[in-house]
């Protein structure tokens, strides 16, 4: 992938990875089915999101899983190798947390367009991705945070491990950290705000691409 020009500079850049990683978000909450902003939040999976885990097709067998601290991940991460039947131990990291939502927690999003419109109407400006990358709710963390946080985590993968799958069960907005790390265009980091439970996405090493992302 090539990292568009106009990219935030304090962004890291993973321009290449010697390890496949299969990111998969929880299965859905009573937040997600009412449209609120959880957050932090440790807000537990209900039952469409059980569902959801149990039914997770995972296109690779990951040798090693990490999950958020969160409940919702966690839960769905056991869910998932339950389903699978795969004897694999799962490790926390908190780098694979939720972003942070700041006063934006417990909010539905009808109330943070009224109450911020101009963050809320950041994730659409087409010409100036570096505002969006920053834009926060008051005391929460930004795409760019998370983004700090995520590639500290894959960075200390690298070192250590080489061609092997990883999976990692996290939340939305990891995954859109995780797109911005790889250079996608603005288009793909934020396709639309609400990225399905159990949406899979992948990123594996590639000869010419640096890394080819599914």
């Amino acid at each position: 992938m090539n990292r568009e020009s106009d990219m935030d500079p304090l962004l890291p850049q993973l321009t290449e990875i010697q390890n496949t990683y299969i990111l998969l978000r929880h299965g859905e909450t009573d937040f997600n089915a009412k449209r609120l902003f959880p957050g932090s939040l440790d807000v537990p999976l209900n039952n469409t999101g059980i569902t959801q885990a149990r039914e997770v097709k995972l296109p690779l067998t990951p040798q090693r899983v990490l999950a958020s601290p969160l409940g919702r991940a966690l839960h769905t991460a056991r869910l998932v190798l339950g389903a699978h039947q795969l004897d694999v131990s799962i490790h926390i990291d908190s780098r694979l947390q939720e972003k942070h939502g700041g006063v934006a927690e417990g909010l539905s999003l009808q109330e943070l367009q009224t109450a911020y419109p101009e963050v809320w109407s950041a994730w659409d400006l087409e010409e100036l991705p570096i505002i969006a990358s920053r834009t926060k709710y008051p005391h929460g963390e930004s795409d760019l945070d998370v983004a700090i946080r995520l590639q500290s985590l894959i960075h200390e993968i690298e070192t250590k491990v080489h061609n092997e799958v990883f999976l990692l069960v996290t939340h939305g907005g990891v995954m859109r950290a995780m797109r911005l790390l790889a250079g996608l265009s603005k288009k793909d980091i934020y396709p639309g705000r609400h990225l399905p439970n159990c949406a899979i996405e992948i990123y594996r090493p590639g000869e010419q691409e640096g890394i080819i992302y599914e």
